[in-house]
């Protein structure tokens, strides 16, 4: 099972702790919690647009909007004279009001519809001042997040639109989409002599000047289009506001209502006796930009077609007769025609068509979205030969987008219709397949965007999200199907209907539910991921000509729907659009007349009762039972809802009045006859679903079982022979000059002694890289696979008994056809792209003489140049210095390429990621040189590296440090630290005998951290670190703002995990937060620090750590399969810009930048031009025979060069294969949930305990075991579960999948020919992680270079994976005689050994 299956109700409850992922989360300066010590004029920011201008910060189509009731019973603004001038008496002062930061943070909620802008705005509602005029406060406030599709280019096109109209000012704020915009303000100039022009081309601007010409009443009749709006209308001659908002026709775009929690007044004259204001009147796009500001007791969405104004409240203004009139009678002549019909579809896709931006469309493969297809293609071939002078040219396919699980009935019938309008040539087809297994972790992140708890709608939108989020990557709006249903009776209860008037008065009602169902679930999915849906069967236009049909047309034939016959639901439909479309195009039979599937059906037909299983595995039947009195509000009748309920109170506490379920808990529920077609869990048959182009069921399974047999074809090419450790006489006598020389130039490749003086422990300390290189030497490698080895710690030398580094891992690319190789996660092999390009970069160094050297590499199959360790003739050390210092220079420029990294952000390499961690203890000194307190959260314990938490305590975590070699006790002590601060050190610290120095307490600074676990050690059960964390950061600030006048200064740096270990991610990727005070200084108080080290994210989530100032750990020695280790900083660019103003002053900065501090890891050439302060204080000076003491060289990293080179020749190349971050995540997402299955099929050996973005970790299991020991065993692991084994039995687990076995167990154990060949072959996988206390895992990952080899050919890499896992069963199935036959081959040893010495 899943990880996350065996989760209890309460942990899985405690997880959801999540602090609106979406919105606090990446929010710049988003914590409440820093007012207790910063103003509020830090969280201020103005970021230019892309016209230049700094008046609109630029960020992520919603909006708020908050009013001063003036209009309300108790107002301060009446008109009572006495009062004298308005603009001075009180308000009401509520944060959103009067805090610009807090208005801008919660518009920042609404980020997510659209990624193209974001600005504020706030006034006055007085018409003689603006905002602050005689100390009064805002009196308007509104925000708004925009989407940009029509004019995206134009900084005067952002919205909230503050108009001047001669004496009247008009402030806007509005979502959606006018398609008669040119058409309505003609209109008022020609017919109502409007004068004023438009100051964009934006469609919504013209609501504006609509409303100012006509009236808002008025002016909204007009619009044709789907819209949210809020407006303020100000006469400065009359001296009145009016208030007014108002929602489209069908209730496309959302639109909610409320009044302010509370208020206080702010008075600049004294008065007696004035009663409070009335609260203030609150609108939003979305429920989450009113949490924590609204009483929630009078939020109301306003209902469709309908207005609201404080005078007049709600007021319906859409009322077609069809619709309102309760004696219209459909079906009366004039009957619309066929073509009549078919000419209004096209008109409504055709206006949809507006858009500046490219476009695509929703393709499920049902008849709706093949219908707008049908009608959509020759109108877009068109347009684009019309416009191919206007760079659009005219031969690019439109895309299109479907979802779906493999072999769907969606994905089936789509692909079909593809076919059927042309094809490639002229429809790209975009598909997102999902498995079961990524549904359940999304549930949380589905309900806090669609903002319900409605059963039906969840469901049905967990497949709208995979697909908006695919489509969302590649354009910015969609056409799509929704509404054809609610116009022509397309749901199969229909079919139960007994009359015509059943059905038409059903549709109605269906229809009115619209806004809370269907579009609800459109928007809110799509703007989820910055996409815009349109719905052409809901243009009002065609909907009164479809509800003027006789709904006679419209009954349904329970035996058609049987045999997919004409007489089925939405037949007259279907046969309206049966015929060839413009281009000749039909629509295929079977697609045409398959049934109707909502899409959590149509999609897939067993993941929806998966999920009910799991959802109500976690709900108790005591909780069900308590549900009508814990929820009396619409009560949750099944544990399914029960589970959705409570994650919707979490987020949105006591708005569930605000939620308007199906009557009956389905769609059929409140129909005037019965049917069991629909019931609160869903369709009742999905055998209905079945369709021509759909293949068998079985064929699911193709992919494993070509894997399986693929793997047969795989193993007839491993080989038995293993590679010797052993080195020629040649190769020895080759490298025996150096291996002894002790003043040779080549020493200067990779260490130079300093003379310093200080401390004297230096002159003693084994230099790491030198080092590192003679023990590789010695045990036969190349100078090129040495040096890969060297600069690093522990982790990455070779030990010289094994000839293998600490993971069993060589400096060498491993046999493709020989090996297997799946363990990214931990310690990678370089790959032949890469260490090609390594062996370029080498030789390009220290320009060295090459020649073949085949005799020499008789341990290497693989065909390399190798080099003579002997400098060119015109090398010096001062040359290799310049070389290496362009080409790390170099390597700065293309990772930032590869990253896409916004300009401006810097980048500091490391040797790895755990080293990574000092930098920002540095930096955070740097940015707020006045603390004496600097306080290290850092989460994610047992998933992080294990080096990674004593590093951000400051604490040395390996026995060797790049430059300085192996440490000695004195390298480290404290009392080397007295000359840097003489009496001030605190001696008594036992932390200061392990930290690097700069980092050591004493009187006038304390580093402490804190690290917070990433599960529980008695279960496993993943812990919600990131809400720890921000507990800590919170408390960390308040304690530092009661500090802080006792003269106690305080940075914090808060960690999240992007990826741990076994993939595990915090919710939250914490900010980092600024002060700036009154002089124009900026102080960092809190820095946000990620850690990607893994390398598994998408480039947007990269940009979004960059914009909210976070600091980015980073390595290319993970995912991108680069060689152990080469890490990297990544400094935003603002934190960068301060940086370079500031001056490391010692003597701190000689302390941190020492040998025994920061210099003994990094060089200049690490270093970006933001530090180059740094640069002066890493320079060291030596003495040979042949260099002068007087001229500065630093050390040089060359092992740290050659890994980033060949990490970034993985980069580039995965770059070509798939530039585009959803290309590898459907490839991974495929992938993973292939190998999960092959685990899943080796039980009880396996089991898949976690499947996180590209690692499957595994649970091996004694159950079943062949040896008769294993029960006598497991009851003597000292309390540990038997069944699975621990941390240490997998260390030897991971080190057998190493070796070939195929000789260690006779063929009378294991006879099976595909079992030996698959124990032959040698598998590197991801090291064990000691997860719980009673069981440990191991890890399958996929790399890069793996990737690109499973994208290029999936059959041939799931074979190796089928290999992988095969031979992991049948080690964890005979484990206990593979351990007794090397206790048994120690015991022969031992026997032996006297022997041989009575010989002697």
């Amino acid at each position: 099972m899943l990880r996350r299956s065996a989760l209890t109700q309460q942990q899985r409850q405690q997880q959801r702790q999540r602090a609106t992922f979406s919105t606090t989360l990446l929010t710049r300066r988003s914590w409440s919690s820093l007012s207790l010590s910063l103003s509020t004029s830090s969280w201020s920011t103005t970021a230019k647009n892309n016209s230049g201008t700094s008046t609109i910060t630029k960020r992520y189509c919603g909006f708020l909007a908050v009013v001063d009731n003036i209009w309300g019973k108790n107002s301060h603004y009446s008109h009572d004279s006495s009062h004298g001038n308005k603009s001075l008496l009180s308000s009401c002062n509520i944060p959103l009001l009067t805090n610009l930061a807090v208005l801008e943070q919660t518009t920042a909620k609404l980020r997510h519809r659209g990624p193209d802008g974001q600005q504020t705005a706030r006034g006055s509602l007085l018409l003689n001042g603006g905002a602050g005029v005689g100390g009064a406060p805002p009196q308007w406030a509104m925000g708004h997040t925009r989407l940009a599709i029509v004019d995206p280019h134009s900084s005067q096109a952002n919205m909230p639109f503050v108009l001047q109209f001669d004496h009247m000012r008009i402030v806007l704020v509005a979502n959606g989409e006018i398609y008669n915009h040119e058409a309505v303000y003609d209109t008022l100039v020609r017919d109502h002599g409007w004068t004023h022009p438009r100051q964009s081309h934006s469609d919504c601007e013209v609501i504006a000047h609509a409303c100012a010409c006509l009236g808002p009443e008025q002016a909204t009749k007009l619009l044709d289009g789907m819209f949210a709006f809020t407006i303020l209308l100000m006469d400065h001659k009359k001296q009145t506001a009016r208030l007014f908002c108002a929602r489209d026709p069908v209730g496309i775009k959302p639109l909610y209502y409320g009044q302010s929690k509370s208020s206080t007044t702010n008075t600049t004259t004294t008065t007696t006796n004035v009663p409070p204001p009335p609260p203030a009147y609150l609108f939003a796009s979305e429920l989450k930009a009113l949490v924590d500001h609204v009483n929630a007791s009078t939020v109301q969405a306003i209902p469709p077609g309908h207005s609201w104004s404080p005078e007049q409240g709600l007021v319906r203004y859409y009322q077609p007769a069809w619709l309102c009139d309760e004696t219209y009678q459909p079906g009366q002549p004039p009957q619309p025609t066929p073509d009549e019909l078919r000419e209004a579809f096209r008109a409504a896709v055709k206006k949809r068509m507006m858009s500046d931006v490219d476009y695509g469309f929703f393709l499920s493969g049902g008849v709706d979205s093949c219908i707008v297809a049908h009608a959509l293609l020759p109108m877009y071939r068109a347009d684009h030969n019309n416009h191919q002078d206007n760079n659009k040219g005219d031969d690019r396919p439109i895309p299109c987008f479907t979802v779906g699980m493999e072999d769907s009935p969606d994905l089936m019938a789509a692909q079909a219709m593809v076919q059927a309008l042309g094809g490639p040539k002229y429809v790209d087809h975009r598909r997102r397949i999902f498995t079961a297994n990524e549904v359940f972790d999304l549930i949380p992140h589905i309900i806090y965007h669609m903002e319900t708890y409605e059963a039906e709608l969840i469901r049905s939108a967990i497949p709208n999200w995979f697909l908006a989020e695919r489509a969302g990557a590649d354009v910015k709006m969609v056409l799509t199907g929704e509404g054809a249903d609610e116009l022509f009776a397309g749901y199969l209860y229909f079919m139960d209907a007994q009359t015509p008037t059943q059905v038409q008065t059903e549709l109605k009602r269906i229809y009115g539910m619209l806004g809370d169902i269907n579009l609800h679930r459109t928007d809110r999915m799509t703007m989820a991921h910055g996409l815009e849906a349109r719905v052409p069967f809901l243009d009002t236009k065609f909907t009164a000509l479809a509800m003027s049909l006789d709904p006679a047309v419209k009954m349904v034939q329970r035996d058609a729907v049987a045999r997919n016959a004409p007489g089925r639901e939405k037949t007259f439909l279907r046969q309206l659009f049966a015929g060839p479309n413009d281009n000749g195009h039909s629509i295929p039979t079977p697609v045409l007349w398959r049934a109707k599937a909502m899409q959590c059906e149509g999609v897939g037909e067993d993941w929806v009762s998966l999920l009910q299983a799991r959802v109500s595995s976690l709900v108790t039947d005591a909780e069900l039972a308590a549900a009508p009195q814990l929820y009396p509000q619409n009560p949750p009748q099944t544990k399914e809802e029960v589970y959705y309920r409570r994650i919707y109170e979490e987020y949105f506490p006591n708005l569930s009045h605000v939620i308007t379920p199906w009557e009956g808990g389905c769609r059929a529920g409140g129909a005037a006859w019965e049917s069991t077609a629909y019931t609160r869990t869903g369709l009742g048959n999905t055998n209905l679903l079945t369709h021509a182009f759909q293949k068998k069921a079985a064929a699911a399974s193709t992919n494993i079982a070509s894997a399986t047999a693929a793997a047969a074809s795989f193993s007839t090419r491993t080989s038995t022979t293993t590679t010797t450790n052993k080195t020629s006489d040649s190769t020895k006598r080759l490298f025996s000059t150096h291996a002894k020389a002790k003043n040779d130039h080549h020493r200067h490749y990779y260490h130079y002694y300093s003379s310093d003086g200080r401390p004297s422990s230096l002159e003693t300390a084994q230099l790491s890289m030198d080092d590192a290189i003679q023990t590789a030497l010695a045990c036969g490698y190349t100078p090129l696979e040495a040096t890969l080895t060297s600069g690093g710690d522990d982790r990455s030398r070779i030990h010289p008994t094994t000839g293998t580094n600490k993971y069993h891992i060589r400096p060498q690319p491993m046999k493709k056809n020989t090996s297997i190789f799946r363990g990214s996660c931990t310690c990678n092999a370089p790959t032949e792209r890469g260490m090609a390009a390594a062996q370029a970069l080498f030789q390009q160094l220290l320009r060295l003489d090459k020649e073949d050297d085949h005799q020499n590499h008789d341990d290497h199959d693989h065909d390399a140049t190798v080099f003579h360790h002997r400098p060119g003739p015109d090398l010096s050390p001062a040359q290799l210095d310049w070389e290496l210092r362009h080409a790390m220079e170099a390597q700065r420029q293309r990772l930032a390429a590869c990253l896409q990294l916004p300009p401006g952000t810097q980048i500091v390499f490391m040797p790895s990621g755990s080293d990574a961690e000092y930098v920002p203890l540095v930096l955070a000194r740097m940015l707020n040189p006045e603390a004496t307190q600097l306080v290290n959260i850092v989460t994610q314990l047992q998933e992080i590296g294990a080096g990674s938490a004593p590093a951000a305590a400051g604490e040395y975590f390996s026995t060797h440090a790049p430059l300085l070699g192996k440490l000695s006790t004195s390298s480290s002590s404290s009392s080397s630290s007295s000359w840097l601060f003489g009496n001030r050190s605190k001696n008594n610290n036992n932390n200061n005998k392990t930290r690097l120095h700069g980092f050591q307490d004493h009187d006038d600074f304390t580093l402490r951290t804190i690290t917070i676990p990433a599960r529980d050690r008695a279960t496993g059960t993943p812990l919600n670190a990131s809400k720890v964390a921000m507990e800590h950061a919170e408390q960390v600030l308040a304690e530092a703002a009661a500090a802080a006048q006792d003269g106690v200064r305080t940075t914090a740096i808060v960690h999240g995990v992007f990826g741990g270990k076994t993939g595990m991610r915090d919710e939250i990727m914490p900010a980092s937060q600024f002060l700036e005070t009154e002089d124009g200084t900026t102080t960092m108080m809190v820095m946000g620090v990620v850690d990607a080290c893994q390398g598994r994210f998408a480039l947007a989530d990269l940009h979004a750590w960059l914009e909210q100032d976070s600091i980015v750990l980073f390595t290319g020695s993970k995912f991108y399969q680069a060689p152990p280790f080469c890490g990297a900083v990544i400094i935003p660019k603002r934190m960068a810009e301060q940086l370079r103003k500031i001056n490391m002053s010692p003597p701190e900065a000689e302390a941190m930048l020492g040998l025994y501090g920061l210099g003994g890891f990094i060089t200049d050439k690490e270093l970006p031009d933001c530090l180059d302060s740094w640069k002066p204080l890493l320079t060291r000076s030596f003495a040979t025979e042949d260099h002068d003491e007087s001229e500065p060289i630093q050390y040089n990293n060359v092992g740290l060069a050659l890994r980033w080179e060949a990490a970034l020749a993985e980069m580039e190349h995965l770059a070509g294969v798939a530039p585009k971050d959803i290309e590898r995540q459907v490839a991974v997402e495929e992938w993973a949930s292939a190998v999960s299955q092959l685990v899943q099929a080796q039980q009880p050996w396996l089991d898949a305990w976690c499947v996180e973005q590209s690692i499957v970790s595994i649970r091996l299991s004694r159950q079943g075991d062949v040896s008769a020991a294993t029960a006598a065993a497991g009851e003597q692991r000292n309390g540990e579960n038997p069944l699975w084994f621990n941390m240490k039995e997998l260390r030897e687990v991971y080190r057998y999948m190493s070796l070939d076995l195929s000789n260690r167990l006779d063929e009378q154990l294991v006879n099976d020919d595909e079992e030996r060949r698959s124990l032959s072959v040698p598998v590197s996988l991801g090291q064990p992680v000691d997860v719980a206390d009673s069981y440990a895992i191991v890890r399958i990952a996929l790399g890069s270079a793996s990737l690109v080899e499973y994208l290029q050919d999936a059959s041939a890499t799931l074979a190796q994976d089928a290999l992988a896992v095969q031979k992991l069963a049948l080690v964890a199935k005979y484990f206990d005689i593979l351990q007794q036959q090397e206790k048994d081959d120690d015991d022969d040893d031992d026997d032996e050994l006297p022997q041989a010495q009575a010989a002697k």
